[in-house]
């Protein structure tokens, strides 16, 4: 017959009597750390995969140049998809300074490759705050990738 679950929870793990409550403790704190671990990695790492693949069909599918017609909400379904996978990237791979400082602090020092200011509101060029009446909640990305975009984009965003 086993231990009780009372008897368990009684258990001090800091300071275990004999050998039968060192094992349960180890036992416990491999438990608490498998309980930790979630699966959001994997599914993140097969949603990559996907969107890979939907990306490969977007492009076998426009060709490599020339011209064709796109539905305006095409154009904005795949300007918003490229924003958010080039957001999470670069969160990603700027883990660090998340960490180290608050997203206002990231999002005013941040610099761009040119010198420019890092993000910007995609419309108008200027700060991510929204500070000219009527203007709404502004789309923020970085300036090189607002340089990249077509007026006819940065007005869709």
């Amino acid at each position: 017959m086993g231990w009780s679950e009372k008897y368990k929870k009684s258990i001090d793990c800091d300071n275990p009597k004999g050998f039968s409550q060192r094992a349960h403790c180890q036992g416990r704190k491999k438990k608490m750390t498998e309980e930790k671990k979630d699966h959001e990695y994997s599914m993140a790492r097969s949603e990559v995969k996907t969107i890979q693949n939907a990306a490969k069909r977007l492009q076998k599918k426009m060709g490599k140049k020339g011209e064709g017609n796109l539905q305006a909400w095409v154009q904005s379904k795949i300007t918003k998809a490229a924003d958010y996978i080039d957001t999470a990237a670069d969160y990603v791979t700027n883990e660090e300074t998340f960490k180290e400082e608050g997203l206002r602090d990231w999002f005013g020092k941040s610099k761009s490759k040119d010198g420019k200011k890092g993000w910007v509101n995609v419309v108008t060029g200027g700060t991510c705050a929204s500070d000219e009446p009527g203007e709404g909640t502004p789309k923020c990305v970085s300036s090189s990738k607002r340089a990249s975009m077509t007026k006819a984009e940065r007005l869709s965003a």
